[in-house]
């Protein structure tokens, strides 16, 4: 069967740092944020989202703006949640779909999911383990305004609006402390393969 492993952290964890890293290792790897990309062209979602928020977020020419998606939801928590309502059920049936054709090629496969929101959207059930990356708030702001621009408030504020490490870790088989450098996260991740080597095989079939 396959397995699937979900790794799950707030912003600036270094959550997707550590699933390019078992990427370049040749692991199958999947996250969120690619597929909510692919789900909001689908006719039936896009429906959806423009009666939520309005025609004008996709552009003249069908592209989906997630600028102002972001705009118009960060203010507006009835909206937001609205929108997660959409796309949430869209991402987990796209997830599933591309699993059942990674398991009709190996079954015994391993595949690593990235996503933000797997402890608030109830899914932890679906993963065979799940990896909290974590890391100090005050090294989380500073990643998130020196590699991606966002300002320290912003920062602040969407960080706020997640679930906190003390929330995750209930419902983590595994945690990175990465408030480190980038190679203590691969030396962390490489015991971390170590401990699903030895947790997948002395699971039952």
């Amino acid at each position: 069967m396959v397995r699937r492993i979900g790794i799950t952290g707030g912003m600036g964890s270094g959550k997707s740092t550590a699933l390019k890293f078992l990427g370049s290792l040749g692991a199958l790897v999947l996250d969120a944020d690619s597929l909510a990309r692919d789900v909001v062209n689908i006719p039936s979602v896009r429906t959806s989202v423009e009666a939520l928020l309005g025609a004008d977020v996709y552009t003249s020419e069908g592209v989906f703006d997630r600028a102002k998606v972001r705009e118009r939801v960060f203010s507006d928590p009835a909206l937001r949640r609205g929108l997660e309502s959409i796309t949430h059920p869209a991402i987990a049936a796209l997830f599933a779909e591309q699993v059942a054709r990674v398991e009709a090629v190996c079954p015994t496969a391993w595949v690593f999911y990235e996503a933000s929101l797997l402890v608030e959207t109830g899914r932890t059930g679906e993963f065979d383990a799940i990896v909290l990356v974590t890391a100090p708030p005050d090294v989380r702001v500073q990643r998130l305004e020196a590699g991606r621009g966002v300002p320290r408030e912003s920062a602040l504020a969407a960080m706020a609006a997640q679930s906190t490490d003390e929330e995750k870790r209930l419902h983590a088989t595994f945690v990175l402390e990465n408030g480190g450098t980038p190679e203590a996260l691969e030396s962390a991740l490489w015991v971390l393969l170590k401990s699903l080597r030895e947790k997948f095989s002395a699971t039952p079939t």
